[in-house]
């Protein structure tokens, strides 16, 4: 476990999970395009802030940074097709709900800010036919001005980039594409 962010060695050399201030919740791995776990974040199960947390045990004995890692979901049941396209969201577990949803590969960002100059060419390393980047902050861009300027910024990063860029918006009662996506799911059952 030397090494691994979230976990740390004492002095008898016996390893352990940092614990957040006895933060309780479920961990989410963050993973690259292999499947191969990058960071674990914690989904708090109680009314703290942040409500999630990357854990992180870079200031222990043996432990390690978890960075900002960005997370990749292939959507593996079209594993060998070669994708030309990607959805890019904030957060890991929408990511994952919106891959298997909507049936294509997601970028989850840890939030609306953890994107550098090393994205694009990560993401074109895990996606080499990438052509076009579909945009899907929550919807709460369009009151929040902090969420708004991070997807214009995005969206001018990876259009430098030669990507095509568009920016995916859906009825704003729902938060996230992923909870469009649920409610149009749960919708298509019933009229069934």
């Amino acid at each position: 476990l030397r090494g691994i962010p979230g976990f740390y060695s004492d002095r008898q050399n016996h390893f352990h999970f940092v614990d957040y201030k006895s933060a309780t919740g479920f961990l989410i791995p963050v993973k690259n395009e292999l499947g191969q776990i990058l960071a674990l974040q914690l989904r708090r199960d109680d009314d703290a802030k942040p409500k999630y947390l990357l854990m992180s045990s870079a200031t222990y004995k043996d432990g390690a940074s978890s960075g900002a890692p960005f997370h990749v979901n292939r959507y593996y049941p079209q594993k060998n097709k070669l994708f030309t396209s990607v959805i890019i969201t904030e957060g890991i577990l929408k990511a994952n709900v919106i891959a298997e949803l909507a049936r294509c590969p997601v970028a989850g960002l840890v939030a609306c800010t953890t994107f550098d100059d090393s994205f694009v060419p990560q993401l074109q390393k895990v996606f080499p036919n990438l052509e076009e980047c579909r945009i899907a902050f929550d919807m709460d861009f369009v009151s929040n001005d902090f969420v708004k300027a991070q997807r214009k910024r995005l969206a001018e990063y990876l259009s430098a980039a030669g990507l095509t860029v568009k920016l995916l918006t859906w009825d704003k009662t729902h938060k996230g594409l992923d909870d469009y996506l649920l409610a149009s799911r749960s919708v298509s059952r019933r009229a069934a």
